[in-house]
Parts: C-alpha cells; sequence; structure tokens
C-alpha cells in the first residue's frame, strides 16, 4: 500500500510496508497528516485545503478540473478554416510533404510530442507568409478546444516544441 504523507509545504509517498514508517515521520516537523493514497482528493495540491485538526483534505470549491483536448473538434474547425486552407495550399503547391506530414505530426500531439508538429507548422507559416494576427486566431481556436500550453505556444510561433 502507499501512504502519502502530506506536510503543509510537500508530499513525501512512501511504501508502507517496506518502508520504515517511524524513521520517515522522525524526519519531518508537525504539522503532518498522514493518507493512504485512494483516500486523496482528484485534483492538483495547489485546489486542496487540509484540516489539520482533524485529517480532512477537500478540494476548494473554485476548483473546476480541466477538460481534455478536443482534437476532433480542432481538426473540424481548422478544415473548414478559410486562413488555415489558403496556408496549406500554398505549400502544398511549393513542398507537398509538409502538408502531407501535418498528420502523422498530429497524431503524435496527444502524448506530448511536439517537435514534429512544431517544424511543419512554422514550415506553414513561414512559406505561406501567415501573419502573427493569423496565428494568433488559430491559438483562439485552439484555446476553446482546450489544447495544451505547448501547442498553443507553438501556433502563437513562442513555442519550438521542446
Amino acid at each position: 500500500m502507499q501512504i502519502i504523507l502530506h506536510l503543509e509545504n510537500k508530499q513525501l509517498v512512501i511504501t508502507y510496508p517496506g518502508s520504515d514508517l517511524d524513521k520517515a515521520l522522525e524526519s519531518v516537523e508537525d504539522p503532518y497528516l498522514i493518507l493512504q493514497a485512494e483516500d486523496l482528493p482528484v485534483a492538483p495540491r495547489s485546489a486542496w485545503t487540509v484540516d489539520w485538526t482533524t485529517g480532512i483534505v477537500t478540494v476548494d470549491p473554485g476548483y473546476v478540473e480541466p477538460q481534455p483536448p478536443n482534437w476532433d473538434g480542432l481538426t473540424a474547425v481548422m478544415l473548414l478554416n478559410a486562413e488555415w486552407l489558403a496556408a496549406t495550399n500554398i505549400v502544398r503547391g511549393i513542398n507537398p510533404g509538409i502538408t502531407e506530414g501535418l498528420g502523422s505530426a498530429m497524431t503524435q500531439l496527444s502524448s506530448s510530442q511536439y517537435n514534429q508538429f512544431a517544424f511543419l507548422f512554422n514550415q506553414i507559416c513561414t512559406i505561406a507568409e501567415v501573419p502573427q494576427s493569423q496565428r494568433e486566431a488559430w491559438a483562439v481556436i485552439g484555446e476553446g478546444c482546450n489544447m495544451p500550453t505547448e501547442f498553443l505556444d507553438i501556433v502563437r510561433g513562442v513555442g519550438n516544441g521542446e
């Protein structure tokens, strides 16, 4: 079983039995709270409120769980976006390999692999001379589809996928 040793400023995860729980407790300062992993709320620690007298951990009422990226929704919108279609048509006429590789690069995004997408997307924007205002408009579409920050940074031209 995993036990979470929750401190005011950090958290330690220890496996019990197998770890010397008493020894681990000697090395920490008060206050601390021991929780089993399955007792923890499903939210980032920044959204937790710990009642140190009762040992109850709750999630702040204003916390909203982030929605997953809507890749299908983004694809549907972009395939109807006149500026995107114009840019990709320009590039397709000059170097079709760039636009052909974009589909493969998009499949890697859901596993947080952004390098290939960043390269191809930036090539499209450079070759088609896409203005920054259009990149920002595409990023707004991405925000509406809950795209990850790394993706949005690439679309805006401020990220390189690393």
